[in-house]
């Protein structure tokens, strides 16, 4: 994959990943953007499954061509992969006191802006504090 996708919807098979989905291609598809987006996650079957049924569900044949990263937050590599193959992360994958500083770290080291739904006070309270200065100074949204 040469250039950055402009959006990768990491934890598309989760929950919120499965909803999420739907608004990310209605968006990136809608007439005048030209947007690049593709899908993360750690299993390649059922991320597939997801986008066939999305195929299905909008008749977009366009689906099957989406690209798939696949990242693990076990493997912190992958991680860092992912963050370097896109302009924005949406991260679908909590619990994030858990499961989201590592991506919120990747995105801040790779120059990617990052966008989650944590409703965590704790850990969102946590990330503004440790990651607040580096990525202003970036001109990067986390």
């Amino acid at each position: 994959m040469g250039e950055r996708l402009d959006i990768i919807l990491f934890g598309v098979t989760g929950f919120t990943g499965k909803h999420a989905l739907g608004y990310v291609h209605k968006f990136t598809s809608d007439k005048g953007r030209h947007l690049t987006w593709g899908v993360a996650g750690r299993n390649e079957v059922k991320i597939r499954t997801i986008l066939t049924n999305l195929e299905k569900e909008t008749g977009d044949t366009s689906i099957s061509q989406v690209p798939i990263i696949l990242a693990d937050l076990s493997d912190l590599q992958s991680i860092q992969n992912m963050s370097q193959k896109a302009r924005l992360i949406i991260n679908c994958c909590g619990p994030y006191r858990f499961m989201g500083e590592s991506v919120v770290k990747a995105c801040v080291e790779a120059g990617t802006h990052h966008v989650d739904v944590s409703g965590e006070p704790s850990y969102m309270e946590k990330i503004q504090l440790d990651y607040n200065e580096k990525p202003k100074k970036r001109n990067l949204h986390c």
